[in-house]
């Protein structure tokens, strides 16, 4: 991932993003490039893109990148973010896929996964309307994954 890229020269990623890259850093990409976030609005943002060699890799995390005249840094690619929520423990900004903490139910936050709270009657993915919701992050009376969640409203705008 290039941090920093200027967006008002890259009208057209997929393509100038491939030929600065291969020009001026002789370096081959795989595949094409892709913006992390929407740049409306922006001067500069984060472009996602993959090469085909460590050794490329490593070159450009040591040594950047130059994009239409500017140097951008690269680091690897983080598919987490400080809104990523970890299906097994309910906390958020870090990697899911290695958590080492307890299981943390969404609905009811005792240690067990939802399965526990699926309606036989209804066969619905939801809870029952018989359960006590209760958040992991904030302990209010909502889902893990509720807009009501304090924890969630704050890391939301944070990273607007």
């Amino acid at each position: 991932m290039a941090h920093k890229v200027p967006i008002a020269t890259l009208t057209n990623l997929t393509t100038k993003f491939r030929e600065e890259y291969k020009v001026y850093n002789s370096v081959e990409t795989l595949g094409a490039a892709r913006w992390l976030t929407k740049p409306e609005d922006k001067r500069f943002a984060s472009v996602v893109f993959a090469v085909p060699l460590e050794a490329e890799k490593w070159k450009c995390q040591r040594y950047g990148l130059r994009i239409v005249g500017t140097k951008v840094n690269v680091v690897n690619y983080q598919a987490y973010s400080a809104k990523t929520r970890c299906y097994k423990c309910q906390s958020y900004s870090y990697d899911p896929e290695k958590c080492i903490r307890r299981v943390v139910c969404k609905f009811c936050v005792k240690n067990h996964f939802i399965q526990s709270h699926r309606c036989g009657t209804y066969k619905s993915p939801s809870p029952c309307s018989h359960i006590e919701l209760k958040c992991a992050n904030c302990e209010g009376k909502h889902t893990i994954n509720s807009h009501e969640c304090e924890v969630w409203k704050r890391l939301k705008d944070n990273q607007a």
